[in-house]
């Protein structure tokens, strides 16, 4: 008993034989033990179907050729039906109360749980990301002690050990930590990806004319796939707006107390280099927001004519519809080109960032400091190259920040437009069967000449 447990805890209850064609229950995730979530053991019978051998057409062994039915079910709390009921729930509460941002107190209330034990593990991942470079100074400094040639300052040996065995589990908890922070933070993106765009179309479905006359199609195809795809992008990197910031602390804190006064002068330029930065951002995100209105457009325009293609053909109006989809894609691929030579300057500037500041920082502690140690220069470079990705990545997220900000606000408009009654709904017949307006009108007309019979 004691070994089944211990089993079931570190990989879940052993699968059954593989049965070419068969396909799964459930996920094993859904019985996995803590050791196979942590080590993510989970998927073997994945890899063991794809590494099987079956019979082939004329007897003999082939590989075997994974398709859908080897993939393993979503769990009950993933799947859309779930998701999008609990949302449609929380969001009608919401809007009761005249929420002016119910979509956005909707997914608080639903995920505000998920999103803070992501916060945990992301805090945990971050303070281990210091120890490496505090490791590395020791080890570095006890090999100077025993090779400057003086008696006595040996250490003991088993400290290299020590410090050895310290390294390898420092970077094995920050990788197990940093597997977890984004296997969980891509399932909550998911999450609430698959309730906003199913929460889109079923509303795209009970708008009311006046709503939907003023609504492009173009317009509801970007909430589903563009708006709702940035929250895809966003959600698991929303930490690192303050992780981002811890981690620069952290490291220049670091730098200050190795090389002193030296590391200010890397900071000074972290400084002077964030207004360029976000200038070049500033200007991407109007570039973005441009094409957007530019596809919106286009899409609208392409749709009216696709639905009116008789009458254009009929009055021969081809050339005129050609000519205004062609004007409106040319200024689109005018932006689309500006937007990616603002994104070629971004990137070249955020890969560079790192090394400018290094090479300063380096350049005042070698004219500053009388002594240029092998510890402290290859600490430094270390801490360095671990600050490279804050500062790489911090301007990117605040850009995907801003335009699920931008893509959030459009949502709160959409969700928010008036819907066909729900005594329309009902007597709708494709809906529940019922009779529809139409036919009860039809009949109080047929008995109104009866009654004046009478």
């Amino acid at each position: 008993r004691k070994g089944a447990a211990l089993l079931s805890m570190c990989g879940g209850r052993p699968g059954s034989a593989f049965t070419p064609g068969a396909a799964y229950e459930k996920s094993p995730e859904a019985e996995a033990g803590c050791c196979a979530r942590v080590f993510f053991t989970w998927p073997n019978p994945i890899f063991v179907r794809g590494n099987a051998k079956v019979e082939g057409a004329k007897g003999e062994k082939v590989n075997y050729h994974l398709d859908e039915k080897d993939m393993f079910p979503l769990l009950p709390t993933d799947q859309a039906d779930h998701l999008v009921s609990e949302f449609e729930k929380q969001y009608a509460e919401n809007a009761k109360k005249m929420d002016a941002n119910a979509v956005y107190t909707t997914l608080k209330n639903m995920y505000w749980g998920d999103f803070l034990i992501l916060g945990v593990i992301k805090f945990f991942n971050s303070s281990l990301q210091f120890a490496p470079s505090i490791l590395l100074n020791i080890f570095l400094e006890n090999l100077e002690l025993q090779t400057d040639g003086i008696a006595g300052n040996d250490p003991p040996e088993w400290q290299a050990y020590v410090l050895g065995l310290g390294l390898f589990l420092a970077l094995s908890l920050r990788t197990l930590t940093e597997n977890a922070y984004f296997h969980n933070g891509t399932r909550l993106a998911f999450r609430v990806r698959s309730a906003l765009t199913t929460s889109i179309y079923r509303k795209s479905l009970r708008l009311s004319p006046a709503a939907r006359q003023g609504t492009k199609e173009g317009s509801i195809v970007q909430l589903m796939n563009v708006d709702a795809e940035r929250f895809n992008q966003v959600v698991p990197q929303l930490h690192v707006i303050w992780d981002g910031i811890y981690q620069i602390l952290g490291y220049m804190t670091l730098l200050t107390v190795y090389i002193g006064a030296s590391s200010f002068a890397g900071l000074g330029t972290m400084l002077l280099l964030i207004p360029v930065n976000v200038i070049i951002h500033g200007r991407l995100t109007k570039l973005r927001g441009s094409i957007t209105t530019l596809t919106d457009a286009r899409v609208h325009a392409t749709n009216e004519a696709l639905q009116g293609v008789r009458a254009i053909k009929l009055y021969g109006w081809e050339r005129a519809f050609e000519s205004n989809v062609a004007g409106i894609r040319s200024k689109e691929l005018e932006k689309v080109s500006a937007a990616a030579h603002m994104n070629a300057w971004a990137t070249t500037f955020m890969q560079s960032a790192p090394i400018i500041v290094g090479v300063v920082t380096l350049i005042t502690y070698a004219a500053v400091s009388p002594v240029f140690r092998l510890s402290t220069v290859f600490t430094a470079l270390t801490i360095l190259t671990q600050l490279r990705f804050p500062l790489m990545f911090y301007p990117m997220i605040l850009m995907l920040t801003s335009a699920a900000s931008v893509s959030l606000g459009r949502m709160e408009r959409f969700m928010a437009a008036p819907e066909v009654g729900a005594d329309a709904r009902s007597r709708s017949p494709s809906l529940h069967g019922e009779p529809s307006a139409a036919k009860d009108d039809a009949e109080l007309a047929s008995a109104q000449p009866a009654a004046a019979a009478d």
